[in-house]
């Protein structure tokens, strides 16, 4: 977790099978995938369209991906831990 002025990130792995088969539309916050392995490679920012997600993972040659999902800082503690079980649930992991 990162706590800034202005937000929070939560961050998450997965692998890379998992993240292509995974409804990112289902996640309730924005987020930003990139590359574990070459963490500078964004594989999707916030606005880019969910098809260039699936078209950029698949291109990829990483074997598991970051996501760092993004709150207002003004997020209550039971929403993090809330969050943190829908994670789990849907196999995310750190």
């Amino acid at each position: 977790m990162e706590i800034g002025f202005v937000q929070i990130s939560v961050s998450a792995k997965k692998r890379r099978e998992d993240a292509l088969a995974c409804d990112f539309g289902q996640i309730p916050v924005p987020f930003q995938v990139y590359g574990v392995e070459n963490y500078l490679a964004d594989y999707y920012l916030p606005g880019m369209a969910p098809e260039q997600l699936r078209e950029n993972l698949q291109n990829s040659r990483e074997t598991e991906i970051g996501v760092s999902f993004l709150f207002p800082f003004e997020t209550k503690p039971e929403a993090f831990f809330r969050f943190a079980n829908f994670l789990k649930r849907d196999g995310f992991y750190d």
